[in-house]
This record gives C-alpha cells, structure tokens and sequence, in this order.
C-alpha cells in the first residue's frame, strides 16, 4: 500500500512537470444562454443561443480553461444574435446595467479547485 502511495506521488509529480503526459480525456460542454426582452407592452422576444462542444484535456486547469473559452464564444454568438435579431425585427432593446462580481476571488476558487481536483484524475 505504502509503495503504491510513492509511486502515486511520483507520477504526479512528473506530470505535474510534463515529464509524462497524463491520459486524454474527453468532456462534451454544453453552454446555453437566453434572454426574455420586452419589446412593447405586452410583447416580448426570446432570444436563445445554445452551443455544444467536444474538448480534450489532460488536467482540470486545461479542462477549465477550455471551458472558460467556450463560455466567451457563447456570449460573443449570443450578442452577435441578439443585434441581428433586432436589427432584422426593427425592434430596440431596453439595456439594463449589471454589476459583475470581481473576477479575483473567482480566480482564486477556480485556482484552488483546480489544484485539488488534478490528482483525482491520474492513475
């Protein structure tokens, strides 16, 4: 038991330095957004984007990266849509303004998340 703990350890360590390449994985991510905007009294729009990519990834930082790339795809698509859909309706859109979290202390979650999850997956 002892001795298969060492070697644990060891092979994590050198793929956590690419000395050795973990094994491929394979994810399908699925991200989908929408809105309900209200174009008159009594009318309204959906506007919907929904988006499903495979990716391969070897650590749970890569996974989340790619994963990260992925949502600003999404968001790029669905603004693209949304100004398309408008434009081609003849409709104007009341804009709201949303205070975002800091960034930061996200980061540090997906930071420490990562860290903890990359041993679970390496044999």
């Amino acid at each position: 038991m002892f001795l298969y703990m060492i070697k644990k350890v060891v092979l994590i360590s050198f793929i956590k330095k690419g000395l050795i390449m973990a094994e491929k994985r394979k994810s399908v991510i699925r991200k989908k957004i929408g809105r309900k905007i209200q174009t008159k009294q009594y009318e309204s729009l959906e506007v919907y984007v929904d988006i499903e990519e495979t990716i391969e990834w070897t650590t749970m930082k890569e996974r989340i990266e790619k994963t990260n790339g992925i949502n600003k795809l999404v968001i790029a698509d669905y603004k693209n849509t949304l100004l398309t859909v408008l434009k081609e309706l003849k409709l104007s859109q009341n804009k709201a303004n949303v205070e975002s979290n800091s960034t930061e202390a996200s980061n540090e979650l997906i930071d420490k998340v990562t860290e903890e999850a990359d041993g679970l997956f390496e044999k």
